[in-house]
């Protein structure tokens, strides 16, 4: 359902620096509305941007700090899970 890339630069609370991420979620559980919701959600914590890649959107984080980095990814997809089953 979900694959996870981590890697950092110069920590930083948002912009061109700090750490980065990618995750690769399935559309058919995530659906794009949801994503959009966890994105206006996270977007203190991360810059995030969207693409498709066949069956997949892949969302790339950066500029989070490093503090939060290893955990904003996962949480980004359990609140997009969560926004597809309280509103599908």
């Amino acid at each position: 359902m979900a694959t996870k890339k981590n890697s950092s630069s110069e920590p930083s609370a948002m912009g061109s620096g700090g750490a980065k991420a990618t995750l690769r979620l399935d559309v058919t559980f995530y659906p794009r509305q949801a994503l959009d919701r966890a994105r206006e959600a996270f977007s203190k914590l991360a810059d995030i941007e969207f693409h498709k890649e066949g069956t997949k959107t892949v969302v790339n984080f950066s500029g989070m700090r490093t503090g939060v980095a290893a955990k904003v990814p996962d949480e980004f997809a359990n609140f997009a899970l969560a926004c597809t089953v309280a509103e599908p």
